[in-house]
């Protein structure tokens, strides 16, 4: 991948753009890319990083698609990482692909020729380097919030010495109490597995943490995807009262996304199960219009007797996500029991 965590890399001896100053701006990111003969320098200032020592020596290459690629090192929280960007065929946009999944957290600059506005610029310096400083003091003490949307759903611990942990509470995915995590360095970002709840067929979790913007994403797929759950690294120590209060609630909303998710599939199974006069379960399951994942991580038992027809759905595991009971008798009413979780 085009990220190294390395040090400062020396000048080229041959350019792949005309000599000349330009403006590199994008949201809260500002700054330029100078060529001279037989020289690049690179400055860029942006929220909680910015090329080593303010303007650092680059690198260009003519890609085989016509791209300029530009490599220069940087400053982040973490440490300092050398990165590769790459300039359209136009020389109007720089792509900086900030993650290690292709076009995640990647920023995109546009490219002008000339020099940059002085006033903005120094504001941007200042900005950078005021939240530079904040991201280095978070990976120094290595505790982090997680935070979505402003509301935290957990903690992470990354020491430089002894396990990495992590523990969550948000109403998608809970852990059973701080647990380990297998950690790998993949580019700028951190692969975070552990065990977690829901687990449906014994999958870890995955979290997705970015080095150089502070955040962490959920990944669905290989690829980003519309939807990824996406996360803040914030500092500062959890009090047991805090994390207890939000526990609570995302058991609550764990519950309440279970019901509005599972009830109306029971339903609709119940109505099957009345049109074909109640077979068994293992019957129910070759018919054509059955879908088994409706209820993937739950088993079901349909019975007959008396001419009343019942249906009963229990979590195959009890655990957050799948901690539901649900009954349906032959007059169709769904009665409903949640069981309990033991945390560690």
């Amino acid at each position: 991948m085009w990220w190294i965590l390395m040090g400062c890399m020396g000048a080229s001896p041959e350019q792949a753009l005309e000599e000349g100053r330009w403006t590199l701006s994008g949201e809260e990111v500002y700054g330029f890319l100078q060529v001279d003969a037989g020289s690049c320098e690179m400055a860029l200032w942006a929220e909680g990083f910015h090329t080593e020592k303010g303007a650092t020596p680059c690198l260009t290459t003519v890609e085989k698609d016509g791209n300029v690629g530009v490599s220069f090192s940087m400053e982040m929280g973490a440490g300092t990482a050398q990165a590769y960007g790459e300039l359209s065929a136009e020389k109007s946009e720089l792509r900086l692909p900030l993650g290690s999944r292709n076009g995640d957290f990647e920023i995109a600059l546009r490219v002008e020729k000339g020099a940059p506005d002085e006033e903005r610029l120094a504001k941007t310096q200042q900005a950078s380097e005021e939240s530079l400083l904040r991201s280095r003091e978070l990976w120094d003490e290595s505790v982090f919030r997680l935070v979505r949307d402003e509301r935290l759903v957990g903690e992470l611990f990354l020491p430089d010495r002894g396990q990495a942990q992590i523990q969550l509470y948000a109403p998608e995915w809970m852990t059973s109490s701080r647990v380990p995590v297998v950690l790998a360095e993949k580019g700028p970002d951190l692969w975070l597995t552990f065990e977690v709840m829901p687990s449906l067929e014994g999958e870890q979790g995955l979290l997705i943490v970015n080095r150089p913007t502070n955040g962490a994403v959920f990944p669905i797929g290989e690829e980003p995807v519309p939807g990824e759950i996406r996360l803040a690294l914030q500092r500062g120590r959890v009090e047991e009262s805090q994390r207890s209060q939000h526990i609570d609630e995302a058991l609550k909303e764990g519950v309440a996304r279970e019901k509005a998710v599972i009830r109306p599939q029971i339903e609709q199974l119940y109505e099957d199960l009345i049109a074909l006069e109640c077979p068994s379960w293992e019957v129910l399951e070759t018919t054509a219009s059955f879908e088994k994942r409706m209820l993937h991580g739950y088993r079901a038992v349909s019975t007959k007797k008396e001419g009343a027809c019942r249906l009963s759905v229990e979590p195959q595991v009890v655990q957050h996500g799948r901690r539901m009971s649900f009954r349906v008798e032959s007059e169709g009413q769904i009665q409903e029991v949640m069981r309990s979780i033991f945390f560690e």
